[in-house]
C-alpha cells in the first residue's frame, strides 16, 4: 500500500513537473513574442521617424534655397528703386530749374516753393 502510494505521489510529481515545464516554455515562447512584437513595432515606428525627417530635411533645404533667392531678389529690387528714386530726384531738380528759367521777369520773384512737386511763386 505505501509503495503504491509513493508510485501515485512520484507519478503526479512527474504529471506537475510536466506540466509546469510545458506552461514554462509556453511562458518563454510567449516572452519571446512579445519582444519581437515590441521590437518590430519599435522598429516601424523609428522607420517611420527616419522617412519623416528625410522629408523635413528635403523640405528645409527646398525653403533655403527659395528663402536665399527671396533674399537676392529683395536685394535687387531695393537696389532698382533706389535707383529709380535717384533719377526721380534728378528728374525733378531738371524740371523744376526748367520751369524757373521760363518764368518771364524772373528778378521779380520773391520766392519759389515747390509743395508736392506743384510750383508756388511769390512775387512783390
Amino acid at each position: 500500500m505505501l509503495s503504491s502510494m509513493l508510485k501515485d505521489y512520484q507519478s503526479k510529481q512527474a504529471v506537475q513537473k510536466e506540466n509546469l515545464e510545458k506552461r514554462k516554455n509556453e511562458t518563454l515562447q510567449s516572452a519571446i513574442a512579445l519582444c519581437n512584437k515590441v521590437s518590430d513595432d519599435l522598429n516601424n515606428q523609428v522607420a517611420i521617424a527616419y522617412c519623416n525627417q528625410k522629408k523635413i530635411d528635403a523640405a528645409l533645404k527646398i525653403f533655403q534655397k527659395n528663402y536665399n533667392d527671396f533674399q537676392k531678389m529683395c536685394v535687387e529690387w531695393s537696389s532698382l528703386s533706389n535707383k529709380i528714386n535717384d533719377l526721380l530726384k534728378r528728374l525733378m531738380v531738371k524740371t523744376k530749374v526748367e520751369i524757373i528759367t521760363e518764368i518771364p521777369n524772373p528778378h521779380l520773384i520773391h520766392k519759389i516753393i515747390f509743395i508736392d512737386n506743384k510750383l508756388f511763386v511769390w512775387i512783390f
